[in-house]
């Protein structure tokens, strides 16, 4: 896997391997990006950080940092060798543990963007609704889920603002 754009564009990193993480193609992080824009200064939740490629792209394109939730031990592993061999030690912080425990433990903890990436044999739906709570007011929230799958519940509190869909995923962008 490589950055595709920023600081770190070109930049190589691991992936798990295995089939708990899908990760996520050039083509579909591109998408995300050219929707989200600008994202200088922005502090990043990464729900199901998996390979961290939502993660670094957003670091590289200029976020403050980053907060990268993985409860698979092979990707935390993984996660933490390429925080170090990409140099981000700084600026990403690798939580182990389980998206909605987290939630519910740091109900406190605010960001400007936050990545939802579930293993789609695995949606999580009530995690999914949990996430929201973590936006900053005008925060967008990304949503990658199955194209064949019906968009989870509403969101309490956010707006469906744009919908994509890519090959085997749907993109939904939700602004607080």
């Amino acid at each position: 896997m490589r950055v595709s754009a920023g600081k770190l564009k070109g930049r190589i990193f691991d992936s798990p391997g295995g089939h708990r993480t899908h990760p996520m193609s050039d083509k579909l992080k591109s998408a995300i990006f050219n929707v989200l824009g600008d994202i200088s200064g922005l502090t990043v939740l990464d729900a199901f950080a998996g390979t961290g490629a939502l993660s670094f792209e957003a670091l590289s394109r200029g976020a403050e940092s980053a907060v990268l939730l993985e409860q698979d031990k092979r990707a935390v592993k993984t996660l933490q060798k390429n925080i170090q061999n990409l140099e981000l030690e700084d600026e990403a912080k690798l939580t182990p543990a389980y998206a909605r425990s987290w939630s519910t433990r740091h109900k406190a903890f605010l960001f400007d963007l936050v990545f939802i990436d579930p293993p789609f044999d695995n949606l999580q739906e009530k995690t999914i609704g949990l996430m929201g709570d973590h936006l900053k007011d005008g925060g967008v929230l990304v949503l990658n889920y199955p194209a064949r799958e019906r968009p989870p519940y509403e969101l309490k509190h956010l707006e469906l603002v744009k919908q994509k869909t890519h090959g085997k995923s749907q993109l939904l962008f939700y602004k607080k």
